[in-house]
C-alpha cells in the first residue's frame, strides 16, 4: 500500500554556487551526505543552518534539495554536498538518488516525538538493505523542546551503539551543534575509507604473484 503526502508550495531557493576560483579548488575532496527522517523534525533547519548560517523561521514540507558547503575536518577542505529529502515514513520506498554517489547519512529524529525516532529505526533497516556499512550519525534535534522530551537520551545512545555509529543531540537554532553534525559524520566517512583501504590492500599483498 502507497503512502500519499500533501506538500504546500515551497519557494524556489537560489542555487549555493563555489565562485572560488579553480586552482583553489583543485586540492578539495568532494563528498555527498543525506539527511533521512519523519516529517518537521528539522532536516531543513539543518542544512539550512549548516550551508547558511540562518534558522528558517517558517516551516515548509520539503521537496528533495540539494545544498553546498566546504568544511574542514581533520585539516583537509572538504566540498559537501548536502541532500535534504521529503519526509520518511513506514511506508516509504528508500529512493535510489539517496544512496548514488553518497558517502554518508544522517538521520534525524525529534525527541520531543517517539514515533520519529520509531521511524529513524526503519528508514535505517531500509538504508541498510541498499546500502551495506554505509557511514551514519543518529542526530535528536529539538533539544530546545527539553520539557517535551519523549526520547531518553539513553535509548538513543543504546540504539546508535548498536548501530556502530555516532550520535548527538542538537539544537537546530545552533549553529555550533549543527556543525559538528557533519564534522562527525566526515569523521566518519574518513574512517570507514580508510578501514576499506587497509582491507584491499591486505588482499592485494597476500594475492599471489
Amino acid at each position: 500500500m502507497g503512502c500519499c503526502f500533501s506538500h504546500e508550495d515551497k519557494p524556489e531557493k537560489t542555487p549555493i554556487i563555489d565562485t572560488r576560483p579553480a586552482d583553489s579548488q583543485q586540492c578539495v575532496r568532494q563528498r555527498k551526505v543525506v539527511l533521512l527522517g519523519y516529517a518537521a523534525v528539522g532536516k531543513t533547519a539543518i542544512s539550512q543552518q549548516f550551508v547558511e548560517e540562518k534558522f528558517p523561521v517558517t516551516y515548509y514540507s520539503t521537496v528533495d534539495q540539494t545544498l553546498v558547503k566546504r568544511l574542514k575536518v581533520r585539516g583537509e577542505e572538504f566540498h559537501l554536498s548536502v541532500l535534504d529529502t521529503a519526509a520518511q515514513d513506514e511506508c516509504s520506498l528508500f529512493q535510489p538518488q539517496y544512496s548514488i554517489g553518497t558517502q554518508g547519512y544522517i538521520l534525524v529524529y525529534s525527541i520531543a516525538e517517539r514515533r520519529s525516532f520509531e521511524i529513524c529505526k526503519t528508514v535505517y533497516d531500509r538504508l541498510h538493505c541498499e546500502v551495506v556499512d554505509a557511514a551514519v550519525v543518529l542526530v535528536g534535534n529539538k533539544i530546545d523542546l527539553e520539557k517535551q522530551r519523549q526520547v531518553p537520551t539513553e535509548e538513543a545512545q543504546a540504539l546508535a551503539q548498536s548501530w556502530g555509529c555516532p550520535f548527538v543531540e542538537v539544537s537546530a537554532k545552533k549553529k555550533d551543534s549543527v556543525n559538528r553534525i557533519f564534522t562527525m559524520l566526515v569523521d566518519e566517512i574518513l574512517t570507514r575509507e580508510e578501514g576499506s583501504a587497509r582491507v584491499r590492500g591486505s588482499w592485494f599483498n597476500k594475492t599471489p604473484r
